[in-house]
């Protein structure tokens, strides 16, 4: 297991400059003024992103991890008609939404940029929690599981980017007019497939 990004959003202030627990980059503020309050960061009308190891993934390790805990920012919910999560990039390209996105639905989603709509699982998943997406570089599959890591249950969501991606940044966001709060998130690529 190679952990590529360990933050726990617990001290400190969140600007450009901040250094993870893990993490050879930092993060770039590049809109709004998130805070940490307590033990999480929250904000609204905000992105940061932080830069992965571009040889993250490779053949030797093929899958990538995303886990993210979530929690309820007072006053404001997590699900609106706009957005609010996390994305993949590659090469400055989004590859890769999940969280709450656009529209009225008020769940979790995975929103592929190639599809044309947001994928929602067949039982709505509503509010502040925590979720792990898992990508297979080798054959492309993309999965969003409830919980710190991939189940045998089987995930949530299911769907495919292209393979052979590296993904090189991650962004942690919300609309004018949404929330979002993040008490944790790691980011790691591992030498065996995880999960059934």
């Amino acid at each position: 297991v190679r952990v590529m990004l360990e933050e726990s959003f617990n001290s400190g202030s969140f600007e450009t400059g901040r250094r993870p627990q893990v993490g050879a980059s930092h993060w770039r503020l590049e809109k709004g003024a998130p805070r940490i309050v307590g033990d999480h960061l929250e904000g609204t009308d905000f992105e940061a992103y932080f830069y992965l190891p571009a040889d993250a993934l490779s053949a030797d390790r093929p899958v990538l991890l995303v886990t993210v805990e979530t929690v309820e920012v007072a006053g404001a919910p997590f699900h609106t008609p706009l957005w609010a999560g996390f994305s993949l990039y590659q090469e400055g390209y989004e590859v890769c939404f999940f969280g709450d996105s656009y529209g009225t639905e008020e769940t979790w989603s995975l929103d592929v940029k190639r599809s044309l709509v947001p994928l929602t699982p067949s039982t709505f998943v509503t509010g502040p929690r925590t979720m792990t997406l898992r990508y297979d570089r080798r054959d492309g599959a993309v999965e969003l599981y409830e919980g710190s890591e991939p189940s045998p249950g089987g995930p949530l969501i299911r769907s495919k980017m292209l393979p052979g991606l590296n993904l090189d940044q991650i962004r942690i966001a919300a609309a004018a007019g949404a929330s979002l709060g993040v008490k944790r998130v790691m980011v790691k690529a591992l030498e065996e497939p995880s999960g059934p």
